[in-house]
């Protein structure tokens, strides 16, 4: 089976596409995600369990909110 790869302008961001951009882990970014109920998210899969970040996300840092 081939591996499938997100094209690089996709919409949604896995975690660790998220976690590269910012140098820190996917466990940052899942408390991220946990402690920020505004962030854009999705929950995709049977069990809901997999996080996409909507790719806007990703300017909040820039725009003085600040992700801790």
């Amino acid at each position: 089976m081939a591996e499938q790869t997100d094209e690089p302008l996709s919409e949604w961001l896995t975690m660790q596409q998220f976690a590269d951009h910012y140098g820190v882990s996917t466990r940052t970014v899942a408390l991220w995600v946990a402690c920020e109920p505004t962030m854009r998210i999705k929950r995709v899969g049977p069990s809901c369990r997999v996080i996409r970040i909507h790719r806007s996300e990703l300017d909040r840092g820039r725009d003085g909110v600040v992700l801790r």
